[in-house]
């Protein structure tokens, strides 16, 4: 079996995190973590991960200014935004995210999108990594 690619791991909340990185290290992920976009910014500086798995509600940035961030850094670099909250965007920012998901969606062949439903699923995130924009 090939080796699983480096994670991202921004997460403020602590037991959320903690939860998370026991998950994805059980999995055998290498994983870093930050508590915000800063530490998260820093870390990618030093180390190239294939994946950011981040909380959209961060005390310092949004998951999507992050997005954005990684994103013109390395667009080879996958990003995967998560939350446990609805009120951690506003409406507006969800229907402007959104139809930029949508048009990324439209714009990839089925077999190149992952959807993750659950923390079922959050063991498989690494997958992720291997998608090709």
């Amino acid at each position: 079996m090939g080796m699983h690619p480096r994670i991202l791991l921004v997460e403020d909340d602590r037991l959320v995190r903690m939860n998370l990185a026991l998950v994805l290290e059980r999995a055998g992920y290498a994983l870093d973590m930050a508590t915000c976009a800063a530490d998260a910014y820093a870390l990618l500086g030093r180390d190239h991960c294939e994946l950011v798995l981040a909380d959209i509600g961060l005390p310092d940035e949004s998951g999507f200014e992050v997005l954005h961030a990684v994103k013109r850094a390395d667009p080879t670099t996958k990003v995967v935004l998560v939350t446990g909250s609805q009120t951690s965007m506003t409406q507006e920012q969800a229907t402007v995210e959104g139809a930029a998901i949508l048009a990324w969606l439209a714009a990839h062949p089925p077999d190149q999108v992952q959807i993750l439903f659950g923390n079922h699923d959050l063991v498989r995130v690494g997958e992720l990594a291997s998608f090709t924009d």
